[in-house]
């Protein structure tokens, strides 16, 4: 059976970028949206007829079924299914005796599809080949439509059991499934293993006769992290001190604890599987990375030095200051972070004011042509380089590393313009009626430059009085290099639509000013009162670069009242931006300065950092199913990033000096039409 993992590996694009395609949705160039179509074809991959019931609104559902006590083990599972819109009822059991009635009443319902979710059925119920149930997570079952990588997850504990010369395995499942389960699977091939279920966690208590009399060389596996943590208090309640290994066959959590070993099984990923599959008819494997053993830190007991970090104000320090708490406990390393806004750095960048006692500076990738070489050293051949280099994502461009084929920095706050609208606003019955009512047509997200316009004379008050907001959008023309990266994108857009004819700029030129009149005609917005403006409601959509929009996302400072939503810009050229780390080269602390560089850009740490509203585009970011949910851009910034740029665009090359010229340009121009 073909899947959507094939159709990436051999189109060489990402798992997200071969669904988008197949579901039509998303920010993918044409020639990756030909590229995907022709090679599904190719490999003879089947979009069937059910593929639309995924859709809400449809007139049937789909039923998941699982055990109670299993909510919180697949708490990642139905977080996925609920973002991907499917239409979903979940039932839940609590004795295999409900089994068949429970089935016998979805089934008078017509349901197009039934999910057992960590069990089997088949002893409970007659299945005929009609009906279509399906199991996920279970294990040498023919029925079964995805699961996970059970042999590779076998491997894992042969080679733990091997180097850690374990004598006896005990896996304890908090599950009431037994036959089809994982942990079952495992101890029918493992010798000297032992598997037993509990159905709530407190049974593990009566299970502590024979749990103490496990040693150092015995491992107790655990498939739910409540239950890892209600070991861990059991021992400690009976102050047991040689205590066996213990493993999480289970979800990613947050913070490992130490001197535990952890195999993660994404069940995001299993989601999207699932649905995927119930589309094609086509079952799948879902691939698991090598288990990990979580050592103690080391902490560090001597005098602790200063590293001076120079860079500017972004949401990306509040995340730094936090996680860099950690580093000083673990290395000695203080990480001073000294902040300065956009124009203050500038000034200093462009006067070469920059002290020499700063080891690190976080310059705008913008500048790196003109000051990068001014300012870095080349780390290019340093050990360090190259293993944070494999921790990269590979779709960041080498714009924010390189300067002329040598490497002087690394990505930190990458990001590319994205539009944010509040997707109440485009939703409500009465504003679509209105702007039907006064354009005859409908009240959709703006593909186009021009669309985007009309959008936003419509959300002005002072163009029309039922409009919920002040302003339809701002402009940031603070600066002369904000107002460019505005004013790019227009021009790009129909430059591609006059085949490349420059003749078209006065009139890019016209309608940029006219937008104008749509904002709150302030001349000192920047990136940051985007952010404040769509949070309070002034605003209905605000085309922003992504690295500014935590806030909006991060549940914290969001507004309760409003709904925010993200899509590709109009016309679908975006422009990059953001910044990258280098080493000053007044500093004599390369090693240590790489050393954290590599620290931030580690699996742990790179997640938090982006969890807290920073972000670092490491190649585990890119890809955690939980950071797409959290932020919605995130899904798609691969993609984003192969058509956006900054310097280089078809024939056109710019830099940081045409980006400030055009800019100072564009804010004289409105000044003099509207000032």
């Amino acid at each position: 059976m073909v899947t959507i993992k094939d159709i990436a590996r051999v189109s060489g694009v990402s798992h997200g970028t071969v669904s988008n395609v197949l579901n039509k949705k998303g920010n993918v160039s044409a020639a990756k949206i030909k590229l995907v179509e022709e090679t599904a074809k190719k490999l003879g991959y089947n979009m069937n007829s059910q593929a639309q019931f995924l859709r809400k609104g449809a007139s049937s559902k789909c039923f998941f079924l699982l055990f109670n006590n299993a909510r919180k083990k697949y708490a990642e599972y139905f977080a996925e299914i609920d973002q991907l819109s499917i239409d979903v009822e979940y039932v839940y059991l609590h004795k295999f005796s409900e089994i068949k009635n429970k089935i016998s009443a979805i089934l008078s319902e017509n349901p197009q599809f039934i999910v057992c979710l960590g069990f089997s059925p088949k002893r409970f119920v007659d299945i005929e080949d009609n009906i279509p149930i399906f199991e996920v997570d279970t294990y040498q079952s023919n029925k079964t439509l995805s699961s996970f990588d059970s042999d590779k997850i076998f491997e894992i504990v042969l080679e733990l059991v091997r180097t850690e010369k374990l004598s006896n395995l005990y896996f304890i499942s908090l599950t009431n499934e037994k036959e089809h389960s994982l942990f079952e699977y495992l101890t029918q091939k493992i010798k000297n293993s032992t598997h037993i279920q509990v159905q709530e966690r407190l049974q593990l208590l009566s299970l502590y006769p024979t749990l103490k009399n496990f040693a150092k060389y015995d491992c107790i596996f655990v498939d739910d992290e409540d239950l890892m943590h209600t070991l861990l208090d059991l021992f400690d309640w009976f102050t047991i001190i040689d205590r066996p290994k213990i493993c999480l066959i289970g979800s990613r959590v947050w913070f490992e604890k130490r001197n535990l070993f952890y195999i993660h099984l994404d069940y995001r990923i299993l989601a999207l599987n699932t649905a995927e599959n119930l589309e094609s008819g086509n079952s799948s494997i879902v691939p698991v990375k090598d288990g990990k053993q979580i050592l103690t830190d080391q902490l560090f007991d001597g005098e602790c030095d200063d590293i001076y970090l120079l860079t500017v104000h972004s949401p990306m320090n509040k995340a730094l200051e936090i996680l860099s708490e950690k580093y000083k406990q673990i290395s000695g390393k203080n990480i001073k972070i000294i902040e300065k806004r956009y124009d203050e750095l500038l000034e200093m960048i462009e006067s070469g004011d920059v002290s020499s006692s700063f080891d690190m500076i976080r310059m705008d990738m913008a500048w790196l042509p003109t000051f990068g070489k001014k300012y870095f050293q080349e780390i290019t051949s340093f050990r360090q380089t190259k293993s944070i280099n494999q921790n990269i994502s590979k779709s960041v461009s080498r714009e924010y590393m390189y300067i002329d084929q040598k490497q002087y920095t690394f990505p930190l706050d990458v990001s590319s313009q994205i539009l944010v609208y509040r997707k109440d606003l485009f939703e409500d019955s009465f504003l679509q009626r209105r702007y039907f009512e006064k354009t005859k047509r409908k009240l959709t997200v703006p593909k186009s430059y021009q669309e985007f316009d009309e959008l936003s004379e419509f959300f002005t008050l002072t163009e029309n009085p039922f409009s919920p907001t002040l302003y339809g959008h701002s402009l940031a023309l603070s600066s002369s290099v904000r107002a460019a990266c505005e004013f790019i994108p227009r021009f790009r857009e129909r430059l591609a639509q006059s085949r490349m004819n420059l003749a078209v700029l006065p009139q890019v030129l016209t309608e940029y000013e006219k937008s104008y009149q749509f904002t709150e005609k302030s001349f000192n917005s920047s990136w940051n009162d985007f952010v404040t403006n769509l949070n309070s409601g002034k605003t209905s959509m605000e085309i922003i670069f992504s690295n500014y929009t935590s806030p909006l996302f991060d549940g914290l400072n969001v507004s309760a009242q409003f709904e925010f939503a993200t899509a590709t810009i109009p016309g679908n050229t975006p422009v990059i931006g953001g910044g990258s780390i280098g080493i000053s080269k007044y500093s004599n602390r390369v090693e240590e300065c790489l050393n954290f560089i590599n620290w931030l850009y580690s699996e742990e740490i790179s997640i938090l950092l982006t969890s807290l509203g920073g972000f670092l585009p490491s190649k585990y970011v890119m890809q955690n199913r939980m950071l797409q949910f959290q932020y919605p851009w995130l899904s798609s910034l691969e993609d984003t990033f192969s058509i956006g740029s900054r310097t280089k665009w078809y024939g056109f090359n710019t830099d940081f000096r045409f980006e400030q010229m055009l800019g100072q340009e564009l804010i004289e121009s409105v000044k003099h039409r509207y000032g």
